[in-house]
Order: C-alpha cells, then structure tokens, then sequence
C-alpha cells in the first residue's frame, strides 16, 4: 500500500524536524523546525527531559498506523546507535493492542509489508508476553517492536510488575546491560532494563490518552531515544509538528463525507428508516458490481440495566420481522457477538449492530454507513463517542453512486440543537468540523413549540417506552420495505444527500487552496435557532468562508420551498 499524498506530508514533515534536530538539539531544534515553515509555534514543551517528544495530527481515518510504520526507519536512521533497533509501540486499550499485533505479524498486511520493505523483511513482533518468555539475543532482529498497552508499563499495576522483576530467561543480555542505564531499585535482569539499553523509540498511539503523571513516569522509565505520538486530539502539551487536515481526506477518499444528520418523531421511525436506507444503500452498491455492504449501528440509551435497553429484544424483533439472525449482532460492554468476526470479509452476513459505546477506538469497519440511535427521544441522542466508527470510506475509493460517499446519522431527540451540537462534537472528537456536516434530511415533528427560538417537540406522555412502538407492532420486513410511503422519504433523504455530497466536493475543490497549515484546529457552535413551523422544516448549513470559524450559520428554508420538497 502506498502512502497518500498527505501521509507522505506527514512523513516529509517528520524527516524536516528529524534534520533540525540532528543539528541543533531538541529545544533549538524544534524553534528551527516552525522557523524554516515561517511559523511561531510557541514553546516547546519538556515533558521528559533530553528525549525529543514530538507529535502528528491526524483525524480518524487518516491510518495513522500506516504513518507509524513508514516513520520508524526515518527516526531509526537519525537516532538508533546500535544495530538492532528496539521500538516500544504503546496503546491505549486491549482492542487497539489486539488489533495492532495482528495486523504487523500479518505478513500480507500493508503495515507488516511497509515494515518488511523498510528492514528486508528481518522484523520480530512481541506482546508482553513475548517479553516476558522469548526475549533473548537469538530472537533479535534488524528491527523488533514491541506492541504493549500503558498499563503494562505502569509499575503499580501489579500484573504487569513483572516487567520490572528479575527474569532468569534474560541472562545472556547480562553483559549487554549498562549500569548506568538501568533503572534504580529494580533487578537487573528485568525485562524493564534490556527494554532501556536498547535505548528505544517510543511510538504513541491515541496519545491523548497518555497525558497523565503515571504516563509520564511510565514513559521516562524506558529510556527512549525519541518519542513519536499520533493522535486525533493532540492535548496543549503536545508538541505537534504536523497537522493533517481534515479535507485532505476526503480528497483522498478514506472517509465518508459530509455527514447527514435525519432528525425522526420516534424509535421506530428510526429503525424503519434504517431498515429501508440499508437496503437501499445494498442495492446502490450491488449495481456497482462491489461487495460493499453497508451495516447499521444501532445505538441504544446508556444505563446500568443492559435488560431494559432491549438490545435482545430489538434483536429478536428484528430477526422476527424476518431479518436472518445471521445478520443481527450485539455488541456491549457485557455482550459481544462480534468477537472473532471479520465484519470486512467478503462472506461476512452482518448488517446490523446493536451497540451502546462500546464500539470506540480500536474497532474499524469501513462497512458501517448508518449510525441510528434509539434512545429515549425525552434524552439528547449521545452519538459523539460513535460518529468516527462511520467515517471511514470502504476501500479507499469513490463510488460512482453519492449516496456511498457519505454517512448518515438517524435520531429521534426532542431537544435537536444539542443532538446536531453532539455531532458535530463528534466531528470535532475526530478532527473534523461543522464543515463536515450537513442537516438536510426529513425531520419529522410531532406537535413544535417555541422557546425562544429554540425548536423543541411536544412529549407524548402515553409512551413511556420509546421502543414499544417498534418492539409490539405486528409487523413484518415486507411491511417496512414495501411501504411506499417509507421508500419516497427515504428515496427524498438519498436525493438529498447526493446533492450534499456534489456540493462538499464542489466546496473543497474550490476551498483547497486556501487552507492553512494547521487545518481544523478547534470548532466552536452557537446556538441553532430558526422559526417552527407546523410543517417539516427543512435546514442548510451555509459554508462559512474559513475553515476556523466561530458560529455555526444556518439557513431556514422557506415555507413554499419546504412544501415543495414535501411535495
């Protein structure tokens, strides 16, 4: 896999600092660095003294594992004074360290062939576990990383506190060790001591999530010899040297943008709706001859009792209705239906996921288009912490069809300016903007009141149960796809986000070039205010004329435009 025009920015950026470093230290260096692109990047921040500690933004979907890859011989080839290079990759949580094992021992995955291409294929992958029983100088490589979670590193872990022990299968790395570079009040044939003469470079995945004392103190124990952090949300103290922007990626087509947020009166307006833009979406891609199969989240309320979200429930209704079971899965904190399942493989049969968070960092499938919440509509749809796990563009490619390049959100809020404020939150989570979004879809009302402007629903008091709706009508699939009422709204939703999806290319066609080297650093939005009407209203995002903005603007459509479209 080759790296993308902006990946390789990120490489080049990375060799620029690497040459300013070489020449003139980490502090000077970093000052030549923002120098050279004519920028004032302010202070450099010290975190651990004599390590250069650097950082690349990249937003979801960016591969930030691929950068990783593809920067370890650039770093190595500036910093490493041994022949054997030792890289300590840390991650955030057990799904991301899972993944990202598998991934670099897989010798036909594109990270592991970037790293083979790079160190001619002499390249050893370790866990904790392979630290702890297979370390030893037979087993080095020209390059050998080590993939660990934070917490293994953390001492006062205490499953992890043999990292720091005395291991008898260490010894012939005894007269390999430095005094001088082992830790103190630690055994010297600790894991934790042949890990810091190595002297190794340090990779950070998600690095905001390192930013604690306990992080740091993990970190200044290895000893490293440069620390390289990529994240989506670099904290203050980072010193970022590189920022992707957002747009970039679209050009680039590795994610679905803009995405369409459908604002419906109830639950099961919602699953009715996904039900039917899921199919339609599978036929749009079965006529570009693709195995695409676009999947739906189903997002449940978050609570302490998983038994009154209904994830059961809603998964046997749904194969009642006559979804193959095959297609349905539960994925929760106490419940997973995905485990060792290939959501990517072309014989893969799932098209519906019932989820409430947990579907966070560390879980990838391009596949997911639609992300449909089915919260209580009396609470604000949270659909920030899953807005980035439908971002990502199957393939890395445009398809013919619009309606493929883009990702559609379905709610059924009453208080709909804090459920548009909680996507483009999640936009913002994921490096992106209110740019990225757009609210164009139906949104269905029941009877509107006003609030100082401030649309808001009536609540029917006589259902308390959102999903009851759904769950006890005596309905069937032929009954949501068939009805032809459903198929032109949804049709009318498509059309929609085909023109949204021509007019964003349009935008950034024609914006590219005045993009700053910085991209989307921080969005802010204000309040979403337009007159109600007893008519669906129908509202456009108007494109501000920089990507740093401070409100966001909004345009109501007017009356005779919005019965036309009703029309």
């Amino acid at each position: 896999m080759e790296l993308k025009s902006y990946q390789k920015k990120a490489i080049n950026d990375l060799k620029s600092y690497l040459k300013c470093l070489d020449s003139y230290g980490i502090k000077e260096g970093w000052n030549k660095y923002w120098q050279d692109m004519g920028v004032n990047a302010g202070k450099y921040h010290n975190k651990i003294k004599a390590v250069p500690n650097v950082c690349a933004k990249v937003p979801t979907g960016g591969g930030k594992t691929f950068i990783a890859c593809a920067s370890i011989k650039v770093i190595s080839d500036v910093v490493s004074k041994i022949d054997k290079i030792f890289v300590i990759w840390l991650v955030p949580s057990e799904a991301i360290l899972t993944q990202t094992i598998k991934n670099l021992k897989n010798p036909k995955h594109p990270y592991r062939e970037r790293l083979n291409a790079d160190f001619n294929s002499d390249v050893e992958i370790f866990s904790s576990n392979d630290l702890l029983t297979k370390l030893n100088k037979s087993n080095l490589k020209s390059l050998n990383i080590a993939v660990l979670s934070f917490a293994s590193l953390r001492i006062n872990n205490k499953e992890m506190r043999k990292m720091y022990q005395q291991n008898g299968s260490l010894l012939d790395f005894d007269s390999f060790l430095d005094d001088r570079e082992n830790l103190e009040d630690v055994e010297k044939l600790s894991v934790i001591n042949v890990i810091r003469n190595f002297k190794p470079i340090v990779i950070v995945d998600e690095s905001h999530n390192a930013k604690s004392d306990l992080s740091f103190e993990m970190l200044e124990n290895l000893n490293a010899s440069f620390i390289y952090e990529l994240t989506t949300t670099p904290k203050d103290s980072s010193n970022v040297i590189h920022y992707t922007n957002a747009r970039e990626l679209k050009q680039e087509n590795m994610v679905k943008l803009p995405v369409i947020l459908c604002n419906f009166v109830n639950v099961a307006s919602v699953i009715d709706n996904a039900i039917v833009m899921q199919n339609r979406l599978e036929a749009i891609a079965k006529s570009e001859n693709t195995d695409l199969r676009p999947i739906v989240l189903f997002q449940a309320q978050s609570g302490a009792n998983e038994d009154a979200q209904t994830f059961e429930k809603l998964k046997n209704k749904l194969a009642n209705i006559g979804i193959e079971k095959e297609q349905i899965a539960i994925k929760t904190a106490k419940i997973n239906e995905l485990n060792g399942i290939d959501l990517s493989h072309k014989d893969c049969k799932i098209r519906y996921i019932i989820t409430i968070n947990a579907l966070k960092e560390g879980w990838d499938c391009p596949y997911a288009y639609i992300l449909a919440s089915i919260a209580n509509k009396n609470s604000t749809a949270d659909v920030e912490q899953l807005i980035g796990r439908v971002l990502r563009q199957p393939n890395a490619r445009k398809y013919t069809n619009q309606e493929l390049n883009v990702s559609y959100v379905l709610t059924c809020s009453n208080d709909f300016e804090r459920t548009a404020k909680s996507v483009i939150a999640g936009l913002n989570r994921a490096r992106f903007s209110k740019d990225d979004y757009r609210q164009n879809g139906f949104r269905e009302l029941d009877e509107p009141l006003e609030d100082n402007g401030i649309l808001e629903y009536a609540n029917d008091e006589n259902n308390s149960n959102e999903n009851s709706e759904f769950l006890s009508a005596d309905i069937s699939i032929d009954n949501i796809t068939k009805n032809i009422e459903l198929e032109n709204k949804v049709s009318k939703i498509l059309e929609n986000a085909k023109t949204m999806a021509n007019e964003y290319d349009k935008e950034i066609k024609e914006n590219s070039s005045n993009l700053d080297y910085f991209g989307d650093l921080k969005v802010k939005a204000s309040k979403i205010k337009f007159e109600v009407e007893k008519i669906p209203q129908f509202v456009k995002l108007l494109p501000s004329g920089s990507i740093l903005f401070e409100e966001v603007n909004i345009k109501v459509l007017e009356k005779k435009i919005c019965k036309k479209i009703l029309n």
